[in-house]
């Protein structure tokens, strides 16, 4: 749910979706809902697999795959998963900040 706290108390929108790891930029608002697990992808990733979801007023703006921010073949094997970056919240243009698991700096615009 995205909320204006002042100068009072009102939901602006909710996005039909979840994520353990979310930004809010203060350009637009736009909400960002990262991959369930977070710098953690499933061993079946793909290149098409959606990475982050870029959301504004309630819809759906942007789905950005793992093709786009690095080529699968870098990512890191865990135990269990493929570790691609980390993530580190919205710069002041709004734009999505990244660091893939290879030290590659990212901006991923909404």
């Amino acid at each position: 749910e995205m909320w204006r706290l002042e100068p009072r108390r009102e939901r602006l929108w909710i996005a039909p979706a979840f994520s353990r790891v979310a930004f809010v930029s203060d350009v637009g608002p736009t909400l960002a809902l990262c991959n369930p697990g977070a710098n953690l992808l499933p061993l079946e990733a793909t290149g098409a697999s959606v990475v982050v979801a870029f959301w504004r007023d309630g819809a759906l703006k942007r789905e950005v795959r793992l093709s786009e921010v690095m080529e699968p073949g870098r990512l890191r094997r865990t135990v269990s998963h493929y570790a691609w970056a980390h993530l580190q919240g919205f710069d002041a243009r709004g734009r999505l900040r990244l660091e893939t698991v290879d030290g590659e700096r990212v901006l991923l615009e909404p």
